[in-house]
């Protein structure tokens, strides 16, 4: 009985996909970051910037307007910030001591259904 119902727990779980880890990043004053990437078959390509101190923060967003979209989350406040819809964009923010953003890259409905590359790059000041 005890078998039977772990084979039937197994065969019905649904498969756990192991997703790349946010890359982290911390940000001090005066240093510019350049990154560039890609997202493809629908993953999110996460990076996690953490201010060094307290002062400001300016991201610039390049990217393909037709195959790609982005998000912005920090841990000063709840939920997504104000949607990155058009490429190319900037961004800045008064930081906190160690306050950390995380910065979204994917690819929209139509380029996943097409299986085009979501092509990104952004920097961050």
């Amino acid at each position: 009985m005890r078998i039977s119902a772990l084979l039937a727990i197994l065969a019905t779980a649904s498969p756990v996909v192991a997703k790349d880890p946010a890359i982290h990043v911390t940000q001090t004053d005066g240093v510019v970051h350049a990154f560039r990437g890609s997202s493809l078959k629908g993953d999110r390509v996460i990076y996690a910037i953490t201010a060094s101190d307290a002062g400001s923060i300016r991201f610039e967003f390049r990217g393909n307007n037709e195959n790609c979209g982005a998000e912005i989350q920090t841990t000063s406040q709840l939920g997504y910030l104000p949607k990155l819809d058009r490429f190319p964009s900037e961004r800045a923010f008064k930081t906190t001591d160690g306050e950390t953003f995380a910065l979204s890259f994917f690819q929209n409905r139509i380029a996943r259904m097409n299986g085009v590359e979501c092509a990104f790059s952004f920097s961050v000041e």
